[in-house]
């Protein structure tokens, strides 16, 4: 019964509908300052689909695109086939016209992975925009779309929340020297090591992720 049961479903084009997906992997991500890292666009459809395009919205003060590199699931794209179309803005933030395609039609795998890199503190939502999905008879197939985000947040050791473990860390660790949370001119960013003491301590673990 259970069989049959399953067997109604995946033939149900509603199921089959609601079950195809595009999904920004992993759905949320925390990166360190000036780091680089990297985004999948990845898709499943219990029916194979043959192309799809979209555009890609980030937050342009946050993020940067870095690097566009195809993904394992389509045998070509249009930063092979018509890198005229492909599209990055980093002013705007948002790349345009990613589009991946097979003439036998796929069913799941990654459409695309971004290099990005965070230029700023704060959160970035990674939105799936204009997607467009076509089965084998070149038909429009409605796919249910998740976006993602991203996080950038300053290294603990970067004192002074410039991007960047050098000296002037340490001398910031330097002018706030001995002092607690009671001292009147407490800064917690000096306190690398979190144990409520501003000393040598916190300068040696500057010390050992400068440069």
């Amino acid at each position: 019964m259970a069989i049959f049961i399953l067997g109604m479903m995946l033939a149900n084009p509603i199921f089959a509908q609601n079950s195809r997906k595009m999904d920004v992997f992993p759905v949320h991500q925390q990166h360190y300052l000036n780091s680089n890292f990297t985004i999948n666009i990845t898709f499943s459809s219990p029916t194979p689909l043959i192309v799809i395009q979209c555009d890609i919205k980030y937050n342009a003060s946050i993020l940067q695109v870095v690097g566009i590199h195809k993904g394992d699931a389509f045998d070509g794209w249009s930063g092979d086939f018509a890198p005229w179309l492909l599209e990055v803005d980093n002013e705007n933030g948002i790349i345009k016209n990613i589009i991946a395609y097979s003439p036998n039609g796929t069913k799941n795998g990654t459409l695309v992975t971004i290099e990005f890199k965070g230029i700023s503190t704060g959160n970035s939502n990674i939105q799936l925009l204009n997607v467009v999905a076509g089965d084998r008879n070149g038909i429009p197939v409605d796919i249910i779309i998740h976006d993602g985000s991203v996080e950038i947040v300053a290294h603990p050791w970067d004192v002074n929340n410039d991007g960047n473990v050098n000296v002037l860390d340490m001398i910031v660790i330097a002018q706030h020297w001995m002092e607690t949370p009671e001292s009147p001119n407490w800064y917690p960013r000096a306190d690398v090591n979190n144990d409520s003491v501003v000393n040598v301590l916190d300068l040696i673990i500057v010390g050992q992720h400068s440069g």
